[in-house]
């Protein structure tokens, strides 16, 4: 083991916080703004970005960084610290002049809750009895709307042999769905508002799957991309199961934390889509 002091929290919480800020300023909209002045306050924003988040790599990563090359990254962060994706910060460098190349580019990034879950990773995974045969699982590109162009044009999806069809009732996972939405961003949780669709999640599955060995992967996308699919026993023959959706962190009621599937099906009808901490825990 090795050790190494860093700076004083506060100073470390600072960066950390303008980091994320910058981080999601795309999805902030101000008011009154056109698209000339969006494209400045952007490109002033990416600027500093650049900068804060090499100097934020520099004080929690720099110090190790003779120890980085060519290592699996296991990140257990503290604080606001969780707020930031260690994968997009820049490696350190002492040399401004050279372009900034993210971690995730040369490492493998992992994050934990804590260092004793390694361990625990490590044993579950030498008394497993077989590996699973098959490579991944990807579950993209969720519908979110009833007035999703899709709704209506896609054959509703079946269930897989042995899957689990049983849901929450509907007003019960609406309403955490809804109270989870209005931790994260009140601003959201407006009547008439809802998650926008991630259209290049779509992109992200496909470029996944052709990585994969031919009959070694799965894409269940559109009304596939189902709450029903993430508990489907099915899964079990994939080694990873890849989700390319919303997710939710909720700090004030962390049980209300989960990702977003297809919130409606082929017909356009509620459905409940909300693979929330329970269902994980139970998987």
């Amino acid at each position: 083991l090795e050790f190494y002091e860093l700076p004083k929290r506060e100073e470390i919480e600072t960066a950390a916080r303008t980091v994320y800020k910058l981080l999601i300023s795309r999805n902030q909209p101000t008011a009154g703004e056109n698209s000339e002045q969006r494209k400045g306050r952007l490109a002033k924003q990416d600027a500093e970005y650049r900068s804060v988040s090499a100097r934020l790599s520099q004080t929690v990563l720099g110090p190790f960084l003779p120890r980085l090359a060519g290592k699996r990254l296991v990140i257990v962060a503290d604080g606001v610290l969780q707020y930031v994706p260690f994968a997009a910060l820049p490696i350190p460098s002492g040399e401004s002049s050279k372009p900034a190349v993210a971690l995730v580019a040369k490492h493998e990034i992992v994050n934990l809750p804590s260092a004793s879950v390694l361990a625990v990773l490590r044993m579950q995974a030498s008394q497993r009895g077989t590996v699973p045969a098959k490579e991944v699982a990807i579950l993209a590109d969720p519908v979110f709307d009833k007035s999703d162009p899709r709704v209506g044009k896609t054959q509703q999806p079946t269930a897989a042999p042995g899957q689990e069809m049983a849901a929450k009732p509907s007003s019960e996972f609406a309403d955490h769905l809804t109270r989870s939405i209005k931790d994260v961003d009140p601003g959201t949780a407006q009547p008439g508002v809802v998650l926008s669709r991630l259209a290049f999640s779509r992109r992200e599955a496909a470029a996944i799957i052709a990585t994969a060995k031919p009959g070694e992967g799965m894409e269940a996308l559109d009304f596939h991309a189902s709450r029903e699919t993430a508990l489907s026993k099915e899964l079990e023959q994939y080694r990873i199961v890849h989700f390319a959706t919303h997710g939710l962190l909720d700090n004030a009621h962390p049980e209300l934390s989960g990702l977003v599937l297809s919130l409606v099906d082929a017909e356009g009808k509620a459905t409940n889509g909300f693979l929330d901490l329970q269902d994980v825990y139970n998987l």
